[in-house]
């Protein structure tokens, strides 16, 4: 988990390589809760089946991230290389901060803050390309997935009793499948 978190909140990582260690957590966390994904099951099968769970256990925001997570697998894995990557952030998942310039800035960005220390502007840190919104980076797109596999971590914990809970967080099921 540390590792996959320092990697989708490293602004150097491809987007596709986000996406892919996303999906690789949110399988590994399903199963360490006891909804392990079967292994002739399609990543769209496995979106819709723990969905449903999601939506009735924890309300429709943890199914919109397995949602947004599952199709940022689907192009990551399976979309052809060459082409880029469909833009992170869509209507139906905003940032976390407005990308207007008067907006704060989350403490961690590292964008320009108008002192003498000179640093660049995000744009030229984060990889920004012409014709990109602001907030569109591969880093963003990393920071929003962390935050949806969060999201669906956190539904998934709440389901069932305590000591199952946490029996499932002291010995993951996960670390015996490999």
């Amino acid at each position: 988990t540390r590792r996959r978190r320092t990697l989708l909140l490293d602004p150097r990582t491809p987007g596709r390589d986000t996406a892919l260690a996303a999906w690789r957590e949110i399988l590994d966390t399903a199963t360490d809760y006891g909804i392990p994904a079967a292994p002739e099951e399609s990543a769209r099968t496995f979106d819709r089946r723990l969905g449903k769970e999601l939506a009735a256990d924890a309300g429709p925001d943890a199914a919109a991230a397995l949602a947004r997570l599952r199709q940022d697998y689907e192009v990551a894995a399976y979309a052809n290389p060459a082409a880029p990557l469909p833009h992170a952030a869509s209507p139906a998942a905003p940032l976390p901060h407005s990308a207007s310039p008067a907006a704060p800035l989350p403490h961690a960005a590292t964008a320009y803050d108008g002192g003498p220390s000179g640093t660049a502007p995000s744009s030229a840190v984060s990889g920004s390309l012409p014709g990109r919104s602001p907030g569109n980076s591969p880093g963003d797109a990393g920071t929003r997935r962390w935050t949806d596999v969060e999201t669906v971590t956190r539904a998934l914990r709440t389901r069932g009793p305590w000591h199952q809970r946490l029996l499932d967080r002291l010995f993951p099921r996960s670390l015996f499948r490999r």
